[in-house]
């Protein structure tokens, strides 16, 4: 089984002292694995995503947001869960929340084939 952590960037934006924004986006990172390029691909793909949607609310949502300003405070939130567990084999449930309208999605990581590509590239 690998060792898996959730980590979460949160943040609060302002317009004109007024809260508008709030973000909290959660993404696993495996910390103990016996498939290290396995390993390494997953957190890099993981932490990527997680930056990415950052990076949206921050600048594209917040601009948006700050032009219509309506004394409402907008959330997106992304949730996730560690669904599957077993060996080389990772599921990941993820649950997107963008101002009350939700998504889900889940996704499947096969650490071994991973490593055995990266290692077959190398």
């Amino acid at each position: 089984m690998n060792k898996i952590k959730i980590n979460t960037a949160e943040k609060e934006l302002y317009y004109k002292r007024n809260i508008i924004m709030r973000y909290k986006i959660e993404y696993p990172e495996i910390i103990e694995s016996y498939y290290k390029e396995g390993m390494k691909v997953f957190n890099h793909e993981s932490r990527k995503q997680a930056l990415e949607l950052k990076e949206l609310a921050e600048q594209e949502i917040y601009s948006k947001i700050k032009d219509t300003y309506k004394n409402k405070v907008y959330e997106l939130i992304r949730e996730c869960n560690v669904i599957y567990n077993y060996n080389q084999l990772i599921a990941v449930k993820y649950t997107l929340i963008k101002d009350g309208k939700e998504e889900k999605e889940i996704l499947t990581w096969n650490l071994k084939e991973i490593m055995e590509k990266v290692c077959n590239f190398m």
